[in-house]
């Protein structure tokens, strides 16, 4: 049986095209969607998997995803992945309690957007300084790759520094996030002392509308 191709045919506007499926596809092993090459860029196989065999599936309309409204929970609001996302941001640090920063800080983060949910990372480094942590530390940040959308501050995640791993000098620190780009970095307890060369590593995870 030959197969014509749609888009090679002059077909005008407003024109209903029938298709004849007297002839059924049965080998679904072998027959797919082919990208005017010499390969299928779609397979479905026998178990109605489908396999786009090179290249990405993209989501051409903002808002629209993967509907998996098939299995939701009796509890569920929204059943479509709609987002994903990975990148780099920046943060803003200002310390309003503890050791000022010292020569060279630089800061620095990742993040993961899975629908409406971030995870992120945040290294910040606040230079070399003889002065050391202490419990009660607090840093005002801002720069969140998206705005967070919760109603009050709260924790979302934590963080540490190190002087010299396993040598009794550490720093343990909370993040709160409110309903903004705001954040906020807490030293909860301390073990020894963390002078010199200071970083603080944090992950946290909140919810955006964006």
């Amino acid at each position: 049986m030959a197969i014509t191709k749609l888009n090679s045919l002059a077909i005008p506007d407003n024109t209903i095209v029938e298709a004849d499926l007297s002839y059924p596809l049965t080998n679904f092993s072998s027959t797919g969607i082919d990208d005017n090459a010499t390969s299928n860029a779609i397979t479905i196989d026998s178990s109605q998997n489908v396999t786009v065999n090179n290249g990405n599936l993209v989501i051409g309309t903002n808002g629209k995803g993967i509907d998996f409204s098939a299995s939701s929970g009796s509890g569920s609001t929204s059943e479509l992945l709609d987002d994903y996302e990975e990148g780099t941001w920046t943060p803003t640090v200002t310390v309003t309690e503890g050791p000022a920063a010292g020569a060279s800080p630089s800061y620095s983060g990742t993040y993961t957007k899975i629908g409406n949910r971030v995870y992120a990372t945040a290294t910040i480094n606040l230079g070399n300084s003889s002065d050391a942590f202490a419990v009660d530390d607090r840093l005002s940040c801002g720069g969140l790759p998206f705005t967070s959308q919760r109603s009050i501050i709260s924790g979302v995640g934590t963080g540490w520094t190190y002087a010299s791993f396993g040598a009794g000098n550490n720093c343990f620190w909370h993040v709160g996030i409110g309903n903004s780009s705001s954040w906020w970095v807490y030293c909860t307890h301390l073990d020894g002392g963390v002078a010199g060369n200071k970083i603080i590593e944090l992950e946290f995870s909140y919810p955006t509308g964006q």
